[in-house]
């Protein structure tokens, strides 16, 4: 198994990127994705998921090689290979250790995208808040771009990282809103308003058990008596 710093490289980071926004048809779409754009990234495609195991099925390998073998990989030594000057690279990276993950590791395997990555991608998006990347220029007015800064912690199980992650999808709500642009505005503000319904619905949870009820099976964790029942009446998996 080849190292993971063999391939975080500038041309993988281009190579996510151009990978994540390839059905993108103007520049505007970074500004206000549209609903038939974004519907790629949020509903189950097998297609879609071979290709991000074709594209980054290697590199998250390495990673997940490297950290259960000699627990090497954290998110300073990630960062360290690439150049943290652009806002866009760190999109890159937390894309590759939030989503590429969901869309590699499905089923039984889960529990690596959960267990492996999530901290990774979590410890990222901190450093991130604290170098001041979330509120850089370049992302300023680009929700397509910025919000997947936001899932990190939308995927924690921490009501701290929740009650930031709120704070977060609200910013880019009252962003959003400011746009000059009347049907920039709108689309942003819908899409940022989307964030911002999901990360309540996911809070939600969290906020009641302490962590997410339908992962219980897949980590190894038992349930309790009230989060059998909640998944037994039908309560959010969000599809896993």
């Amino acid at each position: 198994m080849s190292s993971f710093r063999e391939h975080i490289t500038p041309a993988l980071l281009k190579e996510v990127l151009d990978f994540w926004f390839s059905h993108f048809t103007s520049p505007r779409d970074f500004v206000a994705p549209p609903k038939e754009a974004a519907a790629r990234w949020f509903r189950r495609d097998e297609e879609f998921d071979r290709a991000c195991v074709a594209k980054f099925g290697p590199a998250l390998e390495a990673i997940r090689s490297s950290s259960s073998t000699n627990g090497q990989v954290t998110a300073s030594s990630l960062l360290a290979l690439i150049d943290t000057s652009n806002p866009l690279n760190w999109v890159a990276l937390v894309l590759l250790l939030d989503q590429m993950p969901r869309n590699t590791y499905r089923g039984e395997d889960a529990k690596v995208a959960y267990t492996v990555f999530d901290p990774l991608a979590q410890a990222v998006v901190t450093r991130a808040i604290k170098e001041n990347v979330w509120d850089s220029p370049e992302l300023r007015g680009r929700v397509a771009e910025r919000c997947w800064l936001l899932f990190p912690y939308m995927h924690s199980e921490s009501r701290e990282l929740h009650g930031e992650c709120v704070r977060m999808c609200e910013a880019l709500v009252e962003e959003a809103g400011r746009l000059e642009d009347e049907g920039e505005r709108e689309a942003a503000r819908g899409f940022a308003e989307t964030m911002l319904h999901f990360e309540r619905r996911h809070q939600k949870i969290v906020e009641r058990f302490g962590r997410y009820p339908h992962r219980n099976g897949v980590v190894g964790r038992s349930s309790t008596g009230e989060e059998e029942g909640y998944l037994r009446d039908g309560g959010e998996t969000f599809s896993g």
